[in-house]
Formats: C-alpha cells, sequence, structure tokens
C-alpha cells in the first residue's frame, strides 16, 4: 500500500514514532512512503529526496523571526501541503493518508480525504 503521510514535524526529525516506527518499520513492511515535511535545511525551493527507501518532498521554510514571518510559514505550509499532497494522490495511487501531530495538518489531511475518497488516519503523541 502507498501511504501518504503528512506531520508537523520539520525535518530533519529526531521523533523517534516518525524515524523509527514509520519510516523504518513500516518501509520493512513494502509498505511505500510518500512524506511531505518543511524543512529548516537550506533549500530554494520544493526537492524530491529519499529518506531510507521512503520519498520525502520537502519545502522551504524561514527562521521564526517574527510574527509576520511566522504568518508567512503558516500560509506556506498550508499551501505547499496541500498542493504537494495533491500532487502525489493523483500521480502515486495513494491508497492512505496518515497525518502525524498538527491541528493544521489533520484538517488539510480530511479535506484530501474528503475530495479523494482516500482512508484517513490521525495520530497524536
Amino acid at each position: 500500500m502507498k501511504i501518504l503521510i503528512i506531520s508537523d514535524a520539520i525535518f530533519p526529525t529526531n521523533r523517534p514514532i516518525l524515524k523509527y516506527f514509520w519510516n523504518y518499520e513500516m518501509s520493512r513492511k513494502s509498505e511505500k512512503l510518500f512524506w511531505v515535511l518543511p524543512s529548516f535545511i537550506k533549500i530554494n525551493s520544493r526537492i524530491h529526496t529519499k529518506w531510507n527507501s521512503s520519498d520525502l518532498f520537502l519545502f522551504p521554510i524561514k527562521e521564526k523571526k517574527s510574527m509576520l514571518i511566522k504568518l508567512e510559514n503558516m500560509i506556506l505550509k498550508i499551501l505547499m501541503i496541500f498542493s504537494l499532497s495533491r500532487i502525489l494522490i493523483n500521480n502515486k495511487n495513494i491508497g492512505w493518508i496518515h497525518v502525524h501531530d498538527g491541528h493544521l495538518e489533520s484538517l488539510i489531511g480530511a479535506l484530501l480525504s474528503k475530495l479523494y475518497n482516500i482512508p484517513l488516519s490521525i495520530g497524536y503523541t
């Protein structure tokens, strides 16, 4: 099964549930994972790379120096998560959407689930 994972985590992450359970264990069970995450790594535009055997789609965010930049990051995050997720759903035959933490991400996941009639799971840790 192909699983789209949306999380409030910022790449690179040390969160064990994401790094070891989802990315390592689920990949070993022949599940194909597609991650959509913001990145603190200096990138200028969205990129596609690998994270172990998972496909990782990163987009840039700015350092939080002011309220205006925080607002800009939030708007950018909504647009990038939604647009990247739609591209993956349309091109990769995603069979399941999992949202891990994040209220904003959960709303985006719920909307995508309804639009594309794909099962959704939400986890909070």
